[in-house]
């Protein structure tokens, strides 16, 4: 069963055979958040640089991983972009390259810069990364695998070392996280640069995705995407941002991209920036964007996320939803993300982004590597389902008739609860409490006041006035619904308005009977009323062939030895030898 392979290590590095291993979990996630403006989904990030090129080198044998990653079900992808001063111009190795090295695709130098060692391919520049991507987007642009993809990219200076900047260069440029080259290499020679190794403005590096890219100034148009009512009828979002409906099938894009900075003037060259470039990418000096970033080294900011576990007010989701987009959460060398901490900001409305140099053993970067290490990094970025999800039936918890009465038969195994960790597909006749959001306010949440089979729990009925049996759709609506069962003291599981029993492996909301949106569902008496007239032409002409065969003869056929026989016996009575007188 689809869920089940969930518990289990995927073995196989196809990356087809991972992927299909949790797309219904995935695509269950997407289909829920469809009315979701796009600045507040949430994913699984992975920054490039500390995760792929700080390993395996600013090389071509890096990029087929980026592609790697992204079919890997991440989301988010952050990508240091360095403006080269000597040269006015953006590239992705992070040192300058001397005049004296050979420019060619396969030339890989081996740099020293600032006290840290860098292996650069000499002609790659950042674009590459890009058509990479690409490659993804086109590989990926099904309605069934389509998802929004971001690219958050943090510009930062290699700085003339006889500037101010240069001297003193900060720490965020010139901070190595680690390195596998231990080689000896040569410093660079400050006076003796190559000129070219780069792209002379950030809009030229997006240029292979460019029939996938959202337009900044499309979401500064603040007439369009309005405050709106979710399919449910309940209340939606304001936002300036299209829903991930708008952007991914009706505008068809795939892809949006932002600065986390804004571009510096303070340095010696100052960054080229365009209006072509606000075209391309969201830019965090403006009244409209502001990308919300934070640490888990930073015990303040982490202790200040983790407070509505201790005191559930709904007016602070609230907050976070109007006020705050495209949340990340980076990971650290002092403080990696564990399973449990991974998960957490994964449930919590926040992106975790994967920037610790730990996330791969030393000497291990590769293709493989990647897929292994998502094996157990991809079940704990899910924001709804639980990492041990599964249609296994195991030891049942003993039956509290107050609040929760267990079916051990596996057969009806379809419809959804919210554990401690999330959710997990539950048998549909089990008795537990349901989860009613109001009308009113996607962060409110209460439960019913007795337990139920889940198709009771489905009617009206079974939630207090104004309310209705609902689903988290974002992350965000999860984290609410989580704090105000562990604040109230309500013990799991509960019910939550999602099942696939119409069509295992498509989750839906609404009756338990509703149709999948990516296909027809079928049952015993339609699927035989479908095969038996074919299974009848397909017999009645079988035996129409087998009748010719046996009671037809082609007089042509049955004659033509005897007609030939006679012929010869003709010719043989009139032949003779030599010249006729």
């Amino acid at each position: 069963m689809i869920f089940s392979i969930l518990l289990v290590k995927a073995a196989a590095l196809n990356w087809t055979t991972f992927y299909s291993s949790y797309a219904a979990a995935l695509v269950a996630q997407r289909d829920l958040a469809v009315l979701i403006p796009i600045d507040q989904i949430s994913s699984v990030g992975v920054s490039l640089n500390q995760v792929v090129f700080s390993q395996m080198g600013y090389t071509w044998l890096a990029l087929p991983v980026v592609r790697s990653v992204l079919q890997q079900l991440v989301g988010v992808l952050v990508l240091d972009v360095y403006f080269n001063e000597y040269t006015a111009q953006y590239q992705l190795c992070p040192a300058p390259i001397p005049t004296d090295v050979t420019v060619d695709a396969f030339n890989v130098a081996k740099l020293l810069w600032q006290g840290r060692t860098v292996h650069c391919l000499v002609d790659m520049a950042p674009s590459e990364v890009f058509s990479s991507v690409a490659k993804y987007l086109a590989h990926s642009n099904t309605n069934i695998e389509a998802n929004v993809v971001q690219i958050a990219v943090q510009l930062r200076t290699i700085a003339r070392v006889d500037s101010e900047d240069g001297r003193n260069l900060s720490r965020d440029a010139s901070e190595a996280h680690g390195s596998r080259f231990d080689a000896k290499a040569r410093e660079t020679n400050y006076n003796s640069l190559l000129p070219a190794t780069g792209s002379k403005t950030l809009s030229d590096i997006v240029l292979p995705c460019l029939d996938y890219l959202y337009l900044a100034p499309l979401a500064e148009n603040t007439d369009v995407y309005d405050d709106f009512a979710t399919a449910d009828g309940a209340a939606g979002y304001a936002s300036k941002y299209p829903t991930q409906q708008n952007f991914l099938f009706q505008l068809s894009r795939r892809l949006i991209a932002y600065l986390l900075n804004a571009p510096s003037s303070r340095g010696s060259v100052p960054y080229p920036f365009s209006e072509t470039d606000r075209k391309v990418f969201l830019v965090p000096d403006n009244s409209t964007f502001h990308p919300w970033v934070g640490s888990t080294s930073d015990s303040q900011w982490t202790s200040a996320i983790q407070k509505p576990y201790s005191a559930y007010n709904a007016s602070h989701f609230w907050n976070l939803a109007q006020h705050t987009q495209f949340r990340l959460a980076f990971d650290s060398d002092a403080a990696p993300f564990s399973n449990d901490t991974l998960r957490f900001y994964a449930q919590s409305g926040f992106t975790p982004v994967i920037n610790s140099s730990a996330f791969f053993a030393p000497h291990s970067a590769n293709e493989t590597a990647v897929v292994s290490a998502m094996t157990d990094i991809v079940p704990n970025s899910f924001w709804a389902w639980a990492p041990e999800q599964t249609r296994e039936i195991s030891a049942l918890p003993p039956d509290d008739p107050q609040w929760a009465v267990y079916v051990s038969t596996q057969d009806s195994t379809r419809c959804v609860t919210i554990q401690d960790k999330g959710w997990v597909v539950s048998n549909c006749y089990s008795q537990f409490r349901g989860a009613c959001r109001s009308y009113t306010d996607p962060f409110t949440w209460t439960i019913s006041e007795k337990i139920n089979l889940y198709f009771m729990s489905v009617t009206t009925y079974s939630c207090p006035t104004g309310f209705f049996f609902a689903t988290p759709r974002l992350s965000l609506e999860q984290y609410a619904l989580q704090a105000m069962l562990q604040t109230t003291g309500v013990r799991h599981p509960v019910w939550v308005n999602i099942n696939d029993v119409y069509l295992e492996g498509c989750f839906v909301t609404s009756w338990p009977y509703a149709e999948c949106p990516h296909g027809k569902g079928l049952n015993t008496t339609s699927l035989i009323l479908r095969i038996a007239p074919s299974l009848v032409v397909s017999l009645a002409v079988l035996i129409l062939i087998a009748a010719g065969y046996m009671f037809v003869k082609t007089p042509i056929q049955s004659n033509r030895t005897r007609y030939w026989k006679k012929v010869i016996a003709r010719y043989n009575e009139n032949d003779f030898e030599g010249v006729p007188s």
